[in-house]
């Protein structure tokens, strides 16, 4: 016969334990003598179970698996997919606030739109917008600044500095920039940009609240340097490769693409900037254009446009 003093002990502890704990909390624990242990489950029961892995690894996943795949958008001229989360209506929105700093000289006193240089970028803007079908209506600002430099914001306001005009000697140079403005507009590139920096601060704040080191600051320079700078000069390679589409189809004479290229000193270690170093661009535009200058030539233009300066004017 069995001795009952263990059984009864062993016993009145079980209900013990049982009465205090919830019934939720039994569940992975066993008797170990007098205490009880957490039983170690396998690291996917615990992933489909416990809300602090659920969160990070499988809602956060599954969520950007779905947007992903209901926000990805095609560029009309390379066919190139990608994902933008920024909507039309907020780059109206973002597009006109950047109006009205160009407008209140953020980058320096806006000429006239009567002015001699204006006029000329309008042209030019005119002639590539019908040429190629684009139905938008893009403003057109010349600003006095000596940077040699323009851009274009996701409103469809396009902005030339001044200093432009001082290493740009022929019509064919300025489309050569515009269309490579028009390009970015055209890919949705500002969107693009924006849909990359708000995914990348997201993870960013989760990776923070599931690792809280010291050294997780590290992650900001290594996201520039691993997606941020890399995107940017890809989005630049392609505005260059659209350029050269739209300039064709404009009868604006493509081959001047690399000595525009050349005029812009951008560093050659490309790894550290936003644009490709000046080889790297050229070599890209060597390869593209023999089909810009076969649609160049099947446009049938003539040697000179008339009513379009061979050089501007320098005032």
């Amino acid at each position: 016969m069995l001795p009952l003093y263990p059984l009864v002990r062993v016993a009145t502890r079980t209900v013990r334990y049982h009465a205090l704990m919830p019934t939720s909390a039994m569940r992975g624990t066993f008797l170990h003598g007098d205490r009880y242990t957490r039983e170690k489950r396998p690291f996917w029961k615990q992933l489909l179970t416990e809300a602090r892995y659920l969160v990070p690894f499988v809602f956060f996943p599954l969520g950007a698996a779905v947007i992903c795949v209901t926000h990805t958008e095609e560029v009309e001229m390379t066919g190139r997919r990608r994902v933008v989360l920024v909507s039309k209506r907020l780059e109206a929105i973002l597009g006109d606030s950047a109006r009205d700093e160009v407008l209140a000289g953020r980058y320096g006193a806006v000429l006239p739109a009567n002015s001699s240089l204006t006029k000329i970028v309008q042209k030019v803007v005119r002639r590539l917008t019908e040429a190629n079908q684009i139905n938008h209506n893009f403003s057109v600002f010349v600003v006095a600044n000596s940077q040699a430099n323009a851009f274009v914001t996701s409103g469809g306001t396009l902005v030339v500095f001044q200093g432009l005009f001082e290493i740009l000697q022929t019509q064919d140079e300025l489309a050569m920039i515009v269309a490579h403005e028009l390009g970015h507009f055209l890919a949705r590139h500002p969107a693009e940009e924006m849909t990359l920096s708000g995914v990348l601060m997201a993870l960013r704040q989760l990776i923070y609240i599931l690792f809280p080191l010291p050294y997780i600051e590290t992650i900001e320079p290594i996201s520039r340097f691993a997606f941020k700078l890399p995107r940017s000069r890809h989005l630049e390679s392609e505005a260059d490769f659209i350029a050269l589409k739209l300039m064709a189809r404009a009868c604006f004479d493509p081959r001047c693409a690399s000595t525009v290229l050349s005029k812009f000193g951008h560093a050659e270690n490309e790894w550290f900037s936003t644009h490709p170093s000046s080889d790297h661009r050229a070599h890209m535009v060597s390869e593209w254009m023999p089909s810009a200058v076969q649609t160049y030539r099947s446009s049938k233009c003539p040697s000179q446009v008339n009513g379009f300066f061979s050089r501007f004017v320098k005032k």
